[in-house]
């Protein structure tokens, strides 16, 4: 468990992050992150959301008041949060290795955009394809999520990216 060291002031609770010793790195990164925001002047408080890559990340108060990160447990849908960003951690260093590898600047979606999807995907597991186009930079991801070998406009529908990741982990 990482706790802040930025003194409590101005009414600024105390945060913390629960982390795995292979995260721990990352972890801090984030903490340093907060610990910044807090020294501009941002106040965190309860219920707030921060997105890191594609990940996105809530700041939840414990019965202390202090106030704990916490990360999707990607398991059911709607979201439900669990304490910890060991998976944002992970996922954050997968797609920037990637990135890197394939000589690209990582362009991250949030998983509260949308993106659209074949109906029969969400009712059953399968072989998938996956294309990116320009997004609106708002809601629309620019994801588009099809059955392998079927590309069928006529039987789409807009789910958010969390919602796909939940069917297709």
């Amino acid at each position: 468990m990482l706790n802040s060291n930025i003194l409590s002031s101005d009414g600024q609770p105390w945060f913390s992050i629960e982390t795995s010793p292979t995260h721990e790195a990352g972890a801090r990164f984030f903490m340093d992150h907060l610990e910044e925001c807090i020294k501009r002047g941002e106040k965190l408080a309860d219920g707030n959301t921060i997105d890191m890559g594609s990940g996105r990340l809530k700041l939840i108060a414990n019965k202390n008041g202090s106030l704990v990160v916490h990360e999707p447990s990607f398991l059911e849908f709607p979201i439900k949060w669990v304490p910890g960003a060991n998976r944002t951690f992970s996922h954050l260093m997968l797609q920037k290795k990637l990135c890197a590898e394939i000589g690209v600047q990582p362009d991250f979606s949030s998983l509260i955009q949308i993106g659209l999807i074949s109906q029969v995907m969400l009712q059953r597991l399968g072989d998938f394809q996956m294309d990116r186009y320009a997004g609106d930079g708002q809601a629309n991801s620019g994801w588009t999520f099809y059955e392998m070998g079927k590309v069928d406009a006529s039987d789409v529908t807009w789910a958010s990216l969390f919602q796909i990741c939940v069917t297709y982990p």
